[in-house]
């Protein structure tokens, strides 16, 4: 039985709003003694507040984003650094990268970043998620050792 928005007295022969299929629950009703178009507009309201939430609580899972996210991030010295994470932000003050590792925070300052790229993952990893680290540093100039002297080349 639907309740009196107004009184809770049970609405046996007054006006009751929601679809008839739907479970009393979703319904909002006013007795004979409380059915005026002024009391009409305020359940109108209370009913499309009421659905709005319960579409809301049974919607949550499905507009959430991903859980873990597959960040790489690239030094300006050509190294990278990829890992999974379950939350990252840039901070207020736009200089630090801060990503949630393992439960653990893990600080990268931007000055020494070229670039992040950060891919939402559908499902996470087996248990805990681990980081991976993979450091790539290019192939560097031949450096003369600093015991030899300079050598003078002849002249033609």
């Amino acid at each position: 039985m639907v309740p009196c928005y107004i009184c809770r007295t049970p609405v046996v022969a007054g006006w009751i709003c929601g679809p008839p299929p739907a479970a009393d629950r979703y319904k909002l009703g006013l007795c004979r003694a409380h059915d005026t178009p002024v009391n009409r507009e305020t359940v109108l309201a209370a009913w499309e507040r009421t659905i709005q939430e319960e579409l809301r609580a049974a919607t949550a899972g499905l507009a959430q984003a991903s859980a873990w996210h597959d960040v790489t991030v690239q030094f300006l010295d050509g190294g990278h650094l990829t890992f999974t994470c379950t939350s990252y932000h840039i901070d207020r003050d736009q200089d630090t990268l801060v990503c949630r590792v393992n439960d653990a925070l893990e600080f990268i300052p931007l000055q020494h970043v070229r670039r992040i790229r950060a891919v939402p993952r559908q499902e996470g990893p087996e248990g805990a998620p681990e980081r991976t680290t993979t450091t790539t540093t290019p192939p560097a100039a031949p450096i003369a050792p600093a015991a030899s002297p300079p050598v003078a080349l002849p002249s033609r």
